[in-house]
């Protein structure tokens, strides 16, 4: 490959990133996200966050019970 090829900057995958995670959970397109107001996304986006630590923490807390 050259030096022609097409590089993601950091603030292009973090908002690409920012477009999937909602796509995910909630299935909103580029459109809706962009039409929310940055508060609204910032606080959406810590819910999905808390969510997935506390899957992951009762993930785990499952996964000892069943160890022993």
């Amino acid at each position: 490959m050259g030096g022609d090829v097409y590089r993601i900057t950091n603030e292009r995958r973090a908002n690409a990133v920012i477009y999937y995670i909602l796509a995910e959970e909630f299935g909103w397109t580029k459109l809706e996200v962009d039409s929310q107001p940055f508060a609204h996304i910032k606080d959406m986006l810590l819910m999905v966050k808390e969510q997935r630590e506390r899957d992951d923490k009762e993930m785990k807390r499952q996964s000892r019970k069943k160890s022993f």
